[in-house]
């Protein structure tokens, strides 16, 4: 998470925003994301003290406070915060951008992304691979379930749906419907471009993948 709030702050120099500590920034990341994408941009915000969290745990720590505060961290479901200490634990090549990519989704599309994993991993139970693709800002994030799960999978997945979204930057993650900690990634970034080859490829996967396109509201 450590490279996402980093990816983060660097976006602030886009808008008219400004804190009196650089720990504002840090536990306003922690509370609310730390996106300002849908702020008027003639605008101008200041934002108040959130080191409240971050003060309360560590004058804990050292003694200074005797009541026991929980350390600060990002709400999300329970099933996406196992995923990216999954991701994380095994670290498959590609897997610090997959992860930027799901905390870059809000609460409404991180809610939508867990419930649809897990409705794909249930109905593999009958059948080899159950698919999904969510868009994400400027982008597309993919997902399989598998029985078998394999890298090629995966990657002809992204590539087809990133040609089918007609998008640049594609990311896509593979599980073992039984297993979790059987899992792939994959990557694409680079300019979309019309593709007779691809339109092709496209229709033959859909016909054979159960996928289904998810628009969640923003």
């Amino acid at each position: 998470m450590l490279i996402h709030y980093i990816q983060r702050r660097m976006r602030l120099e886009s808008f008219k925003v400004s804190a009196s500590d650089e720990l504002d920034w840090l536990g306003f990341y922690i509370e609310e994301g730390l996106y300002f994408e849908e702020m008027n941009p003639e605008s101008y915000l200041r934002l108040p003290t959130y080191t409240t969290g971050i003060d309360d745990y560590f004058l804990h720590q050292a003694r200074f406070k005797k009541k026991r505060h929980p350390k600060p961290q990002q709400q999300m479901p329970h099933e996406l915060r196992l995923l990216l200490r999954r991701l994380e634990k095994h670290a498959p090549a590609g897997f610090i951008e997959t992860v930027c990519s799901l905390l870059d989704a809000n609460g409404v599309t991180r809610n939508a992304f867990v419930k649809l994993a897990a409705g794909r991993r249930k109905r593999c139970r009958k059948r080899p691979f159950s698919a999904f693709r969510m868009s994400i800002h400027d982008g597309v994030i993919c997902y399989i379930a598998a029985q078998w799960p394999n890298q090629a999978m995966i990657d002809n997945y992204v590539e087809v749906v990133k040609h089918t979204s007609r998008v640049d930057h594609a990311v896509g993650l593979c599980e073992a419907a039984r297993k979790p900690d059987w899992l792939y990634v994959s990557l694409a970034h680079y300019p979309w471009v019309p593709s007779c080859e691809l339109d092709e490829k496209s229709q033959r996967l859909f016909k054979t993948l159960e996928s289904t396109e998810f628009r969640p509201q923003q």
